[in-house]
């Protein structure tokens, strides 16, 4: 999206704060972790949707917990009582966040989600839009997806699915493979790691609304020094290995949510067979 919106975004390491007013968190809240602004720094604007942490109430100003399926549709409410008009590519963004974030408006959407994504509609670059959810892609993609499913394991009977994915190229890729995970018909719940620069990332997606998965998440990891964030169907967190080793630190985890879902841990039944 940054490659095809041509959006001037930088690392925070190439920032000088002390130029600046003021810091504003989007998307993320103090004490989640998946930021790059230093633990002392208290921002002094929060804007998340995400549900409200104790240190986000601490901001000068802080717009947290919705309702909104999207930070995209907040920024949006905000845009759109200034009367300000996005440019193209900005509206891209945005609509693009509701987009992704509500599963096509498909899963813990609200109607601030669907009047925003139908007034940023008009205004979005729909060839630029094409090229961010249809990309091309490197070799070593298709062969994360499909080592991911060589090493996919079923549990409960088609309840559930887990997948240690080992080393990964980039974390993203995570979250990527839980997601098309989760639809398989009859699933409950997908649970994907994979380690990257000495992190075990992780990502729980569900189609269980009985069951938050941020609060899950959160509960599992918080004991294993790691960060996580998330909401009521979907949730990822980065736990740093320290020296474990991400198979097991993995295995302990799959455990661990096996027993919160209440099935056996194990060693599961592969999703793809293979042939003899």
């Amino acid at each position: 999206m940054l490659k095809v919106l041509h959006l001037g975004i930088q690392p925070v390491s190439r920032i000088e704060h002390q130029a600046h007013d003021l810091v504003c968190l989007v998307d993320t809240q103090p004490e989640v972790g998946n930021y790059s602004l230093a633990s002392s720094e208290l921002p002094q604007l929060v804007i998340d949707h995400h549900p409200a942490r104790p240190a986000s109430l601490m901001a000068a100003f802080h717009d947290v917990g919705g309702p909104a399926g999207a930070t995209s549709t907040m920024v949006t409410q905000y845009l759109r009582a200034a009367k300000l008009i996005p440019n193209p590519h900005l509206a891209t963004a945005l609509f693009y966040g509701i987009k992704s974030d509500t599963r096509d408006l498909g899963r813990e959407y609200e109607p601030a989600d669907i009047d925003c994504y139908n007034w940023l509609f008009p205004l979005i670059d729909k060839p630029a839009l094409s090229r961010i959810e249809h990309p091309s892609v490197p070799a070593r993609y298709f062969a994360a997806y499909h080592l991911a499913y060589e090493r996919a394991r079923l549990h409960g009977g088609g309840e559930a699915v887990v997948v240690d994915m080992g080393e990964v190229y980039v974390p993203e890729i995570v979250p990527e493979v839980a997601e098309k995970l989760v639809s398989l018909e009859g699933l409950r719940w997908s649970l994907a790691t994979g380690s990257y620069k000495g992190e075990l990332y992780l990502s729980l997606r569900l189609n269980d609304r009985r069951v938050n998965a941020g609060k899950l998440v959160r509960e599992v990891c918080a004991p294993l020094g790691g960060s996580a964030g998330g909401h009521g169907a979907m949730a990822g967190a980065r736990v740093p290995l320290r020296g474990r080793s991400p198979d097991l630190l993995a295995t302990d985890i799959f455990a661990t949510f096996l027993k919160a879902f209440h099935l056996r841990p194990g060693p599961g039944i592969p999703l793809v067979p293979l042939e003899p």
